[in-house]
């Protein structure tokens, strides 16, 4: 049993991780991921669901929550609209503040005048403070959901700027009443303490995070454009026929079992099934095939795609919470949430990141005091650099943004991937190995060429048409369809018999035909000619007359060789892998280039094949579409299957082809690797940046050749919101890559 669930507050690593170690704590909860750049939480229980424990549990951790609930794609722009707008007049308004308080602190340094004495010292700092206890108070929520996590042991990174804030305004505090006392007494000493306030500190820790946060946000958002996109697609009404009349009603209403109508050009709401009309729909939004396909009554219909031309009933068969594209936005969502290897590592780290900075935080603080003979203005400014320019934000993100825009670029070319390992280990592949029938060829066979001759056909295939109209075996329906396809009409055909695995035989004009295998033609004593060309063989005889043979092959996708080619290029090894016989197989194998062929393999013996060639030291990927595929699938270091495969061979899989296109497993391998790049690019970001930031925060260059170097504090807040930022905008950059084929561009 699984529940999503919605989370508000959610900043950074360290907050998914608090988040996860709040629900996993309540009971009966078997299993949590949490996603910082979706803002939820999924839950797997063991038996009963626990909706109020488990929002109760995110709640106490200093963030709230709620049962995640599917929204219309309006509901979604409009509540991110007013989210937007709020957190922009609150940014907007500090900064404002933050301004006039850096006028007020600053000014006399750069020579601008104060609208009063420069001597009235206590009136700066009580304006300073007042100003920056206007700031802090907006932006109270870092220090509600700081200190809670705080208390509660699990600190984030509200939790350091909250604490570095906190600190500095206490130090202003402090520096008030150090010079409220030396002002009449001792009036350079009251000065020199008005000097070095860190009031303005406070604030500006505030307003840059927020600013980055702010930022951060908006490039989150583009993230999210692919889900848009999808959600887009959906009509958000559609004409339902209620009392016998055609009537607009929300598309979220319509329920299994209710009739709609499609209109010329309209967006077709709901998965279902034709029961009245025709259409000519345009799958490209789903599918990416750009031909209209024709609907007639009987044929299902998906969600999402728009009928171009005709007009028809149809018959709902999904809601819009189970529909096909409800289902690719989920898996984009669950794949965006799942983690890689990388990212684990990065998850242990962000895990005791904060304490250890809070603890080398106070650690650098004792070592300055005590090396700077007591000089508690420079140890202060070490600390509180150390707490606000480290980021596990960059760690926390590094993965999920990446793997968001990667699956979503995916989605829009027709390859759903279902989780982020399935990414890292396809860029690690060695070896791609295909099933045969439906998934290098169409899974159907077609007459490639015939060894009757010419007045010979034009003498038997009018009465083999006869014969094949009344034979449902779908060799029969192949031949016949060629031979139409030629121009010959049928003839009627008497005491038609069909015989099982041989053919079928029937008399025209007092002579007997037979059409079927050689062995067909043996039984009746016909002597005919074997034929040796490759594929499977049509014999065609009447009395004692033989006409010659059709051959049939099963026809190859028009894309499968330029696969192949493809895949060799990048030196991975191609396998076939058929239970077709070892000729076929082999024939088949040369034709688009692979060069390792394991033919009669049982369906129970495939999932072997894949282990033992993973035996030899290969990451393995298997390409299939079949009931018989599925245990190889699973076995399989990832798991590809076709869009119109069986259902069980798509829940095996780990990345699955909506087009059925073979070139889309190279679609998916080049998205594969520019996500592990990313990826791996982003962790490499967020370490090198705190590992050097954080040192150079804590004063370790301060004696140097260059000098006494150290980092203000707000520098060092401002250099951590930018750190975030890197992190997403890199990622955005996936957007951009071109997988072929798309827009009309070639491959």
């Amino acid at each position: 049993m699984e529940q999503k669930y919605k989370v508000t507050g959610m900043m950074c690593a360290g907050c998914v991780a608090s988040v996860e170690r709040a629900v996993k704590k309540v009971p009966g909860v078997k299993k949590v991921d949490v996603s910082l750049l979706t803002n939820s939480v999924n839950v797997t229980f063991l038996n009963e669901q626990q909706d109020e424990a488990v929002i109760k549990a995110v709640t106490n951790a200093g963030f709230s929550a709620e049962i995640f609930a599917t929204q219309a794609l309006s509901e979604i722009r409009q509540e991110r609209g007013a989210t937007l707008k709020r957190a922009r007049i609150k940014l907007f308004t500090s900064i404002a503040l933050l301004i006039i308080l850096m006028y007020v602190a600053m000014g006399p340094m750069l020579g601008i005048p104060l609208p009063w004495d420069e001597n009235l010292l206590l009136v700066g700092l009580y304006v300073q403070f007042s100003l920056a206890l206007v700031i802090l108070g907006l932006n109270y929520a870092y220090f509600v959901r700081g200190y809670k996590t705080l208390f509660r042991l699990s600190p984030n990174m509200d939790t350091l700027t909250a604490v570095g804030s906190t600190s500095a305004l206490i130090y202003g505090i402090y520096t008030i009443v150090m010079t409220s006392i030396y002002l009449n007494s001792d009036f350079t000493l009251a000065a020199s303490y008005a000097h070095n306030v860190y009031i303005e500190t406070a604030a500006m820790i505030v307003v840059f995070v927020s600013i980055g946060n702010y930022l951060e946000e908006l490039a989150k958002v583009k993230t999210k454009t692919s889900l848009e996109k999808l959600i887009a697609l959906v009509p958000e009404t559609a004409l339902k026929l209620v009392d016998g009349e055609f009537i607009s009603v929300n598309a979220r209403e319509i329920a299994v079992g209710d009739v709609i109508r499609i209109n010329p050009g309209a967006k077709i709401a709901l998965d279902g099934v034709l029961i009245s009309g025709y259409g000519e729909v345009d799958e490209s939004a789903i599918t990416g095939e750009a031909n209209p396909r024709h609907k007639a009554v009987g044929d299902e219909v998906i969600g999402a795609t728009i009928n171009r031309s005709g007009s028809f009933d149809m018959r709902v068969t999904r809601t819009i919470n189970d529909s096909t594209v409800q289902q690719i936005i989920n898996l984009v969502e669950e794949a965006a949430t799942s983690k890689v290897k990388l990212q684990l590592l990065a998850d242990k780290i962000a895990g005791i990141f904060v304490p250890t900075i809070i603890g080398i935080s106070f650690l650098v603080f004792i070592v300055w005091i005590l090396s700077s003979n007591y000089n508690f203005d420079l140890a202060f400014n070490f600390a509180i650099s150390v707490l606000v320019v480290s980021c596990p934000c960059a760690l926390g993100l590094a993965t999920p943004v990446a793997v968001m825009v990667g699956t979503g670029k995916g989605a829009e070319n027709g390859v759903l991937i279902k989780n982020a390992d399935a990414l890292s280990n396809l860029d690690e592949i060695d070896a791609v190995v295909f099933d045969k029938t439906g998934t290098i060829t169409n899974g159907f066979l077609k007459v490639y060429e015939t060894t009757i001759s010419e007045s010979g056909l034009n003498e038997v295939a009018s009465i083999v048409i006869g014969l094949e109209t009344k034979n449902d075996h779908p060799l029969a329906g192949a031949l016949v369809a060629y031979l139409r396809d030629l121009g010959y009409e049928e003839k009627t055909v008497e005491e038609v018999k069909y015989l099982p695995g041989l053919g079928i035989v029937g008399v025209y004009d007092g002579v007997t035909y037979y059409v079927g295998n050689f062995s067909l033609l043996e039984k009746y004593g016909v002597k005919a000619r074997k034929v040796t060309t490759i594929g499977t063989h049509i014999y065609i005889a009447s009395g004692e007359t033989f006409y010659g043979a059709f051959i049939l092959q099963d026809e190859i996708k028009a894309t499968t060789k330029e696969t192949i080619a493809a895949l060799n290029e990048l030196n991975i090894r191609t396998v076939l892998l058929t239970g077709d016989n070892h000729e076929n197989a082999l024939h088949l194998a040369n034709l688009v280039g692979i060069s390792e062929v394991y033919s009669n393999v049982l369906p129970g013996e495939k999932a072997d094949v894949i282990n033992k060639i993973k035996a030899s030291g290969l990451k393995v990927a298997m390409v299939g579409d079949g009931i018989n595929d599925a245990p190889a699938l699973e076995v399989s270091d990832v798991g590809i299957a076709l869009g119109s495969g069986t259902q069980i061979a798509l829940d095996s899989a780990d990345i699955i082809l909506v087009d059925d296109d073979p070139y889309d497993v190279i679609k998916a391998k080049k998205l594969a690797t520019k996500v592990t790049k990313t990826i791996k690019w982003n962790l490499f970001w967020a370490f090198f940046y705190n590992a050097l930031m954080i040192p150079l925060a804590a004063g370790l260059f301060y004696f140097s050749i260059f000098g006494y170097q150290k980092l203000n504090p707000m520098i060092a807040s401002a250099l951590m919101s930018v750190s975030s930022l890197f992190v997403v905008i890199n990622a955005l950059f996936i957007k951009r890559l071109k997988l072929g084929g798309e827009n009309g561009e070639s491959r």
